[in-house]
């Protein structure tokens, strides 16, 4: 499991601008639209095993989502894939 981080933190990488780090949004297109996040890079939940190649290895990701859910099957999907830096 990857550890869980909170809506600080994110606010707090956010403000570095970290080059190291991606935020990455698992929610459908109507809610990045109703809510959107232009930091992050969105890729909706169910389709992250098919586009793992856009997602960069060598970087830190942190999946977010309105609830929490999503972004846990998105990180369990990213860890059998190899990502090992990461939280949600």
């Amino acid at each position: 499991t990857l550890p869980v981080i909170d809506a600080d933190e994110v606010r707090d990488r956010l403000d570095r601008a970290c080059d190291q780090w991606l935020l990455l949004d698992v929610r459908g297109d109507e809610e990045v639209a109703e809510n959107p996040m232009p930091e992050a890079r969105h890729i909706y939940v169910g389709e992250i095993g098919r586009r793992l190649d856009e997602l960069p290895e060598n970087r830190h990701v942190t999946v977010m989502c309105g609830s929490g859910a999503r972004a846990t099957v998105a990180a369990s999907v990213l860890l059998r894939a190899g990502f090992r830096h990461g939280d949600d």
